[in-house]
C-alpha cells in the first residue's frame, strides 16, 4: 500500500476528494439489478426516507434541486400565494430551484458565527410577506431549527427544510429534515448518500402533504437512468485519493468549481439511481461517524487567523465537510487551486444577492446581507471523509497550523 501511495504521488495522481459518498463495488452491475428489481428499489428508497424523517408522504425526484423547486411551487402555488425567503449564502442550486418555480424571492442574511439564519433578517422577510421560508443546513452543520420554526409558524408561513447536505445530522435528538413542513434531500455525487443523482421531497405534516399533492403532477415520469451509470462507475474507480488527481486535471470536468446551473423540468426519480441509493443509504451511518471523528480532530488545530463555526444548541453536525473562516488571502489561495490536492475547497464564492441569474426574481428593496458577503469572501472547507488516513490528517493539521499563524 505504501508503494502504491508513493507511485501515485510521484505521478501526481494522488489527491483528496473534497467530499465522499461511499459507493459499493456492486455499482458495476447496477443496470442489471435495475432491470430486475427497479420498482422494488423505488419503494425501498421511499420507505427509507419516510422512516428516517417520520414523513407522511415522499415524492422521489431526479435531483434535490427538482425536489426543492417542487416544494417552492407547491408552497406558493406557483408564486400566487407570495414570495419565498431564501438564505443569502447557500448552494446556487437553491436559486435555480426558485427561478424554475417562478417565485419571487426575498433573501435573509446568514449569521457568520453559526451558519444559521440571521433571525432579525428572517423576521424582516416574514414581515414583508414571505409565505414560505427555505432553511439550509450547510456542510452538515445544523441550523437553529427550533427558533426558526417558531418564527415561521408565528407568521403563518411554510417551512421548507433543505437537508441536502445534512443526512446524519441531528437537532434536539431529531434528524435534520424532520423540523419543517417539508424536507428536501439530495442524492448527488457529494451529498453522503448517492445514486449518481436523485432527490426526495418528504411531507413531515399535513401542510407538507398538501404541498406534495399540489406538486406531484408537476414532475414528469421517471426514466431508467442509464445515463447516470458511467458517472457512478467513474466515481467508484477514480474517486479515491490514489487516482483523484487524474480527473482533477481534466479541464472540461470542472471539478471543484461552483457553477450556476439553469433549471430544467423536474422528473420523478429514475430506476437505476434508486437502486444505488438503496445500497448507499445503508453505508451513511458509519461514514457519518468517521466524518465526525475526523472533524473533531481537525478542529483542535483551528485558531489564530482561522475561525471555526459555533454549533447551535442541541445540534450534532454530520460534517459533510469541515467549514472554517479564513483570511481572504488564504481563501483566494485555496480558490486558485494551490491546495486542491489536500481536498481543500473554497465555499460558494458569491452570495446570492450578487448572483446575476437571480436578480430578476428578487423582490425590490432587498437589504444588504453582510454576513453572507463575509462568508463568500472567506469560507474554506476541509475534507472529513473516511478515505483520509493518518498521514492525510496530519497534512491537513499542518495546513491549519500554517494558515492560523
Amino acid at each position: 500500500m505504501n508503494r502504491s501511495r508513493s507511485l501515485s504521488r510521484a505521478l501526481g495522481l494522488r489527491a483528496q476528494p473534497p467530499a465522499l459518498s461511499p459507493l459499493p463495488a456492486s455499482v458495476l452491475r447496477a443496470p442489471l439489478v435495475a432491470l430486475i428489481h427497479g420498482p422494488e428499489a423505488l419503494t425501498t428508497v421511499s420507505t427509507s426516507v419516510a422512516q428516517h424523517l417520520g414523513a407522511r408522504d415522499v415524492l422521489l425526484t431526479d435531483s434535490g434541486t427538482s425536489a426543492l423547486r417542487l416544494a417552492m411551487w407547491g408552497a406558493t402555488r406557483g408564486g400566487r400565494l407570495g414570495s419565498v425567503a431564501l438564505p443569502a449564502y447557500c448552494c446556487y442550486d437553491v436559486a435555480s430551484a426558485a427561478i424554475g418555480a417562478s417565485v419571487k424571492v426575498q433573501l435573509f442574511d446568514i449569521d457568520p458565527l453559526t451558519l444559521s439564519a440571521d433571525l432579525r433578517s428572517l423576521e424582516t422577510c416574514l414581515s414583508r410577506g414571505a409565505s414560505a421560508v427555505v432553511v439550509a443546513h450547510l456542510y452538515g452543520l445544523p441550523a437553529d431549527m427550533a427558533t426558526v420554526r417558531s418564527l415561521v409558524r408565528s407568521a403563518g408561513a411554510i417551512l421548507i427544510e433543505d437537508a441536502a447536505q445534512a443526512v446524519g445530522a441531528q437537532i434536539g435528538g431529531r434528524p435534520a429534515g424532520a423540523w419543517g413542513d417539508v424536507a428536501v434531500l439530495s442524492f448527488g455525487r457529494g451529498k453522503g448518500v448517492t445514486g449518481g443523482g436523485g432527490g426526495a421531497l418528504a411531507a413531515i405534516n399535513e401542510h407538507g402533504e398538501a404541498i406534495i399533492a399540489h406538486a406531484r403532477d408537476q414532475a414528469l415520469p421517471g426514466e431508467f437512468g442509464l445515463g447516470r451509470w458511467p458517472g457512478m462507475v467513474g466515481q467508484f474507480v477514480l474517486g479515491r485519493p490514489s487516482l483523484y488527481g487524474l480527473p482533477l486535471r481534466i479541464p472540461f470536468l470542472r471539478l471543484g468549481e461552483t457553477r450556476y446551473r439553469a433549471p430544467h423540468a423536474p422528473r420523478q426519480m429514475a430506476t437505476l439511481p434508486a437502486v444505488v441509493v438503496g445500497w448507499t443509504w445503508r453505508l451513511q451511518a458509519e461514514e457519518v461517524t468517521v466524518r465526525r471523528r475526523h472533524a473533531l480532530r481537525l478542529l483542535e488545530h483551528v485558531g489564530g487567523r482561522l475561525r471555526a463555526f459555533t454549533v447551535v444548541p442541541e445540534a450534532v453536525p454530520s460534517y459533510l465537510r469541515l467549514p472554517v473562516v479564513a483570511q481572504p488571502l488564504v481563501a483566494r489561495a485555496v480558490a486558485d487551486g494551490s491546495w486542491r490536492s489536500l481536498g481543500l475547497a473554497r465555499g460558494y464564492p458569491l452570495a446570492l444577492p450578487a448572483l446575476p441569474a437571480l436578480l430578476d426574481s428578487l423582490v425590490p428593496g432587498q437589504r444588504k446581507c453582510p454576513g453572507a458577503r463575509e462568508l463568500a469572501a472567506a469560507l474554506v472547507t476541509l475534507p472529513t471523509h473516511s478515505l483520509l488516513v493518518d498521514r492525510d490528517l496530519r497534512d491537513l493539521e499542518q495546513w491549519l497550523s500554517a494558515a492560523s499563524a
